[in-house]
């Protein structure tokens, strides 16, 4: 039977744990139940969250203020009401980040927008899809989604955009189709790379022989080519294990943070040139209330932290009453 992605992983827990599980629909919902209690799991969203916190963590703007307020590092934030406004701020910040005010799996998000066309049209896009824009300034460094359950850091893992090695004979698009082929013989869990107007910007971005890249570009040998500016897995973006690296400056940061916010079970995304030691350029991009726990799973088996089965044991503890957050 094909299930939600991720709730497949939450059954396959509750299972384990010894929780019946009456599937309500494999694509969108599900009943547990242990004795005398039972609770639901729609999508990705699990009982543990209060709606204040999940409301804050919801909309982009209420979470970088709450987080500002106490002393987190975010980005600095400007919620527009006008593509003047946004203009001037582009100058003054010169590389910038155009996002909906909410919004899931990285749509209508907008990475260093090059030019006054490709930042109209970023927030046009945006309006036009019934949200409220957002600009950021542009924090460099890796994207790391850190999970945080109830005080405890339970796994980290390093986001990557969309890459492909050039061979110094395929265009680019040859690489990305080579790459999608690999993925789908292989059945990974990643998603397709798409080749899109975001791909056509991140690859003009990028040169070789003084040149911007495009698909039809042969890049040199040993080239690493980003197809996208964002490591979302919807956008093809790849995982990488980084419990082991990081250093307890970030996880107290992000346990923090979380509490800070309100929130029992969360994904925070991090952006910092180093998860091994404290930086000063760091910023706490969002806070995710639901996180999708699909993207723990893309690592190969033998360094997955198995998430579902944690949070799922600490919905049966709350749910037996035997402690409360």
């Amino acid at each position: 039977m094909q299930m939600n992605v991720h709730l497949k992983y939450y059954v396959d827990a509750a299972r384990r744990l010894g929780i019946k599980v009456d599937i309500l629909h494999p694509m969108l919902w599900a009943r547990f139940e242990d004795g005398d209690k039972h609770w639901y799991i729609l999508n990705t969203a699990v009982p543990l969250n209060n709606t204040p916190s999940t409301t804050i963590a919801k909309r982009k703007q209420l979470t970088n203020t709450v987080l500002r307020n106490a002393g987190f590092p975010v980005p600095p934030q400007h919620v527009l009401s006008s593509k003047q406004e946004t203009r001037e701020l582009f100058r003054k910040y010169g590389d910038i980040v155009l996002k909906p005010h909410k919004g899931l799996g990285g749509k209508h998000i907008t990475i260093l927008p090059n030019s006054v066309a490709n930042l109209d049209r970023a927030y046009d896009e945006i309006v036009e899809a019934g949200k409220t824009p957002l600009l950021e300034k542009f924090i460099k460094g890796d994207n790391y989604r850190i999970l945080v359950l109830n005080g405890r850091v339970i796994d980290v893992v390093r986001r990557l955009p969309a890459t492909v090695v050039a061979d110094g004979e395929h265009t680019v698009k040859e690489l990305i189709d080579m790459e999608n082929a690999r993925r789908h013989e292989e059945r990974t869990e990643l998603r397709l790379i798409r080749i899109d107007e975001h791909t056509t910007h991140a690859l003009s971005t990028q040169t070789t022989d003084d040149k911007p890249l495009t698909i039809d570009s042969i890049p040199p040998k040993g080239m690493s080519i980003h197809l996208s500016l964002t490591a979302n897995l919807t956008q093809g973006g790849t995982i990488e294990q980084a419990s082991d690296e990081i250093h307890p400056y970030y996880e107290k940061l992000a346990i923090d943070a979380v509490n800070e916010v309100g929130l029992s079970l969360a994904g925070l995304d991090l952006i910092t040139p180093s998860i091994s030691e404290p930086m000063q350029d760091i910023a706490i991009n969002e806070i995710n209330f639901n996180p999708g726990i699909r993207l723990h799973y893309t690592l190969p088996k033998s360094q997955q932290r198995d998430v579902a089965y944690e949070i799922m044991k600490e919905i049966k503890t709350v749910y037996r009453g035997e402690t409360f957050h």
